[in-house]
């Protein structure tokens, strides 16, 4: 029975949900999500997609098997496409790499609208999703990190304002809300100046000593080691 979820990056993501609102699950997989939302009594509904037929399938088992099938909707299709958005909803689009992610939101021009909150979760390009969001207008982004199965993970809640605004460095590469004095905040943190710090080794060992680009995340990695300290 899915009383609970332990997965701590699955609770993280139910736990930006809003209560009372439908949610849609986008390639939803095994529903483990929206049947917890369900039981729990925070969400009246749901909606899971996936564009795979059989991935679709899966959730299906669990949402029958749970006895929640009355109050959702699956549907077979790419994204949001061709889904009967309410007038109110909380839309989660989780375990994709952020480009991914952002190609399905700007696919589809409904998601421009107050009415509906974001809940994101991506597995790779996270820096490059966060841009996208606040240079398309969705940019009342709030922002947890968080550590699941001994891996650091952001989950992104966000919605349209129609203000296009440019991201910093800091909020680019440690996420929006970062706070210095949180754990979870300094892992993650420590993990993308890691990252980095392997790109500029690579410069270097390609014998790139000279280039503006090695230059360039040099002087990126000495911010942002003075913005973790400070």
């Amino acid at each position: 029975m899915i009383s609970t979820l332990k997965d701590r990056r699955m609770a993280k993501i139910a736990e930006a949900v809003r209560e009372g609102v439908t949610v849609f699950d986008i390639g939803s997989d095994h529903a483990l999500i929206p049947v917890y939302l369900l039981k729990s009594g925070k969400c009246p509904r749901a909606v899971i997609t996936d564009i795979s037929r059989n991935s679709l399938e899966k959730g299906l088992k669990n949402v029958i098997k749970e006895g929640v099938s009355v109050q959702v909707e699956a549907v077979c299709t790419d994204g949001t496409l061709g889904l009967d958005l309410p007038d109110e909803a909380d839309i989660i689009i989780a375990g994709m790499g952020g480009e991914l992610i952002a190609e399905i939101i700007s696919r589809d021009e409904r998601l421009k609208d107050k009415r509906y909150r974001l809940i994101l979760q991506p597995m790779t390009k996270v820096r490059e999703l966060r841009i996208y969001l606040s240079e398309s207008g969705f940019s009342d982004i709030k922002e947890q990190r968080v550590l699941s199965c001994g891996k650091i993970y952001c989950v992104i809640s966000c919605g349209y304002t129609g203000s296009k605004e440019k991201t910093g460095d800091k909020e680019a590469y440690f996420g929006y809300g970062f706070d210095r004095t949180h754990n979870e905040d300094r892992q993650y943190a420590k993990k993308t100046l890691n990252d980095l710090k392997r790109k500029m080794e690579g410069l270097k060992s390609s014998g790139k000593t000279d280039s503006e680009e090695l230059n360039k995340t040099g002087k990126l990695i000495s911010y942002l080691e003075k913005e973790l300290d400070s």
